[in-house]
């Protein structure tokens, strides 16, 4: 009887933790009080290094994107997005935020776009106060919909660490991989090395003379120090992927580029990427249309 009794308590101690543990996972997820939770110490640095018609190249490491993060004691979360790119006279650079559950959303946005050139910035806030466990931080642009990037933390005491936007590549699925060994993806900066279109002969382009950046939120940030701005002029575009039926080149349905130049139509490029070079070539869609190939920033 007694070997009994104690197998009845020991499956009933193995119930009890199989029980605990199950209801730990549920506590992991952390959780906020919409209505005390709010944004403090907003600040940012200020513009850093500009991009314009005057700026000598810089390298890659001075403007690498990445966002620190730490618990504060009481209960806060401080956020600091570095080089996060902006108009050099944005008016005034906000940052917002909210929460639903587990899920943190910032958003960041700049008040006017008076400049012909982009800043580097480093933006400051904390935002709280949060319950310890799980939560997904979600930093947005112009709009709580505008997702920019987005990373998981575990809130808790000690908390101290980075997200960098050239490594951690969850949220590259808005891009479509197009390279052959699948490790290379639009994201990023790229160099302009040559245009020709139609009966124009080939322009060559200096490194550094006009940088274009694909970002993850389906914008293309021109910066273009030549002057007459051609072929292109600095500017923030929109540009996404779409299915045509037929492409000029091949004659068969394709996946192509579609950007948006802030004119009555998109134009639409079909793509390719010469792996072992790092090139990017863009063939417009269109007869006599223009032809550029691009390179990536070294990494």
């Amino acid at each position: 009887m007694k070997k009994n009794y104690l197998l009845v308590i020991g499956a009933a101690v193995m119930l009890f933790v199989g029980m605990s543990s199950c209801s730990s996972d549920s506590e992991n997820e952390g959780s906020a009080e919409p209505s005390n939770f709010h944004v403090r110490n907003v600040a940012n640095s200020g513009c850093k290094t500009w991009v314009g018609a005057r700026e000598v190249t810089r390298s890659l490491d001075a403007t690498r994107e990445y966002i620190e993060y730490k618990a504060l004691a009481d209960g806060y979360l401080s956020l600091n997005h570095v080089n996060a790119m902006f108009n050099c006279e944005p008016g005034e650079l906000k940052m917002q935020a909210t929460v639903s559950g587990n899920e943190i959303r910032i958003i960041e946005t700049e008040k006017q776009s008076l400049a012909n050139c982009i800043c580097n910035y480093d933006l400051y806030c904390e935002v709280g106060p949060l319950g310890n466990g799980n939560y997904t931080v979600i930093i947005c642009r112009d709009s709580y919909e505008g997702e920019y990037a987005r990373f998981n933390i575990s809130y808790k005491s000690g908390l101290n660490d980075k997200f960098d936007f050239n490594i951690n590549n969850d949220d590259y699925n808005y891009v479509k991989t197009f390279s052959g060994n699948n490790q290379e993806d639009l994201i990023g900066t790229w160099h302009l090395l040559s245009s020709m279109g139609g009966w124009s002969p080939r322009v060559d382009y200096s490194p550094g003379e006009i940088t274009v950046t694909f970002t993850r939120n389906g914008e293309m940030k021109v910066v273009n120090k030549r002057e007459g701005q051609q072929p292109f002029p600095t500017a923030t575009y929109k540009y996404s992927f779409v299915e045509i039926e037929k492409s000029i080149f091949t004659g068969k349905p394709e996946t192509v580029l579609s950007i948006d130049n802030g004119g009555s139509y998109a134009e639409l490029y079909r793509f390719s990427f010469d792996n072992e070079q790092g090139v990017l070539y863009l063939s417009q869609e269109a007869y006599d249309g223009m032809g550029y190939s691009l390179k990536k920033l070294a990494q």
